[in-house]
């Protein structure tokens, strides 16, 4: 699925928002995984990332991370659909 991408006035606002709820750290380390699927400016995206963070765990979903920044920018598993089998499949275990 294509990112969301917002007008900068909405973005900025909506960065507040996150960054109010879950702190500045939480929300910058989603961003820089946002930027491994392209994603950095989809807050949708960005938001869902720190959902996982908080119900797998920050460990696991750096480990989902890494393994997803191991594949070609052009493959089609680079993105949040593979994340989230990861991320669930990890958590499994």
């Amino acid at each position: 699925m294509p990112c969301r991408i917002a007008p900068d006035f909405a973005f900025e606002k909506q960065k507040k928002l996150l960054i109010e709820q879950y702190g500045e750290k939480k929300f910058d380390t989603a961003y820089m995984y946002g930027t491994i699927i392209v994603c950095e400016n989809d807050l949708y995206e960005i938001k869902r990332i720190i959902g996982y963070m908080e119900k797998y765990g920050d460990d696991t979903v750096a480990y989902a991370f890494s393994e997803v920044k191991k594949l070609s920018e052009q493959n089609s598993k680079r993105g949040m659909g593979y994340i989230t089998a990861i991320v669930q499949k990890k958590n499994a275990e």
